[in-house]
């Protein structure tokens, strides 16, 4: 007998068992959403069961938290003193990201470059004052592009030439 013949029941059965409503059980009466603002992004977050609010609320509340860390314009982000004194220790979290970008930075030979923020500041995407530089500017731009401009020791994050994160 062939392995399909099988697996048609089976399939059936477990989609017909996700549509039945268990006591005490998820249902859309226990469904959770809230709308955020965070990393310049609106995020819509749902959650269905009976902790679906305290999921959600705890999902928002490290969205955030993250987006406290990384924010590039804050002067009380890491990130952003990193990017003004051009080292600086950080918490776990960004120093991980910032590792791991640089090893996918590596593995891609700089077709994905963390340190991208000045050529995105002179297109205006972090100001919102978009406007297309022209060649000697992105030419000058691009002497402070490039992963290897920056480094992670320890919990200590360091950009150089001018690059940042």
């Amino acid at each position: 007998m062939k392995i399909k013949y099988l697996l048609a029941p089976i399939l059936c059965a477990s989609l017909l068992c996700g549509c039945v409503k268990i006591s005490g059980g998820i249902s859309a009466q226990t469904e959770f959403s809230r709308t955020i603002f965070a990393m310049d992004t609106e995020m819509s977050l749902k959650a269905y069961g009976m902790h679906s609010a305290s999921a959600v609320n705890a999902a928002a509340d490290e969205i955030n938290r993250l987006d406290r860390l990384f924010d590039r314009g804050s002067e009380k982000s890491e990130v952003y003193m990193v990017n003004s004194n051009g080292s600086a220790a950080v918490s776990e979290d960004p120093a991980a990201l910032v590792a791991r970008a640089l090893e996918i930075s590596q593995k891609t030979d700089g077709a994905f470059d963390l340190s991208i923020a000045p050529i995105m500041d002179m297109w205006g995407f972090y100001t919102k004052e978009y406007r297309v530089p022209d060649e000697a500017e992105l030419k000058k731009a691009m002497e402070s592009v490039g992963y290897d401009n920056i480094s992670v020791e320890d919990s200590t994050v360091t950009v150089a030439n001018g690059a940042k994160t």
